[in-house]
């Protein structure tokens, strides 16, 4: 839901789902759930500057 909401432009609500998901647990899940997060981040936005 993030990811959609901010490759819509929605960069303000996008931060808001990405973080109310990642205080819910321990700073472990925090930390697993920030690297998961910039790996999906850099993955997608590889592929939109590949898609031309």
């Amino acid at each position: 839901m993030g990811l959609a909401l901010f490759l819509q432009g929605e960069e303000v609500a996008a931060q808001s789902v990405w973080l109310s998901a990642m205080t819910e647990g321990t700073p472990d899940d925090f930390d697993a759930g920030m690297a998961e997060l910039i790996e999906i981040l850099e993955t997608t936005a590889i592929q939109y500057l590949h898609s031309g």
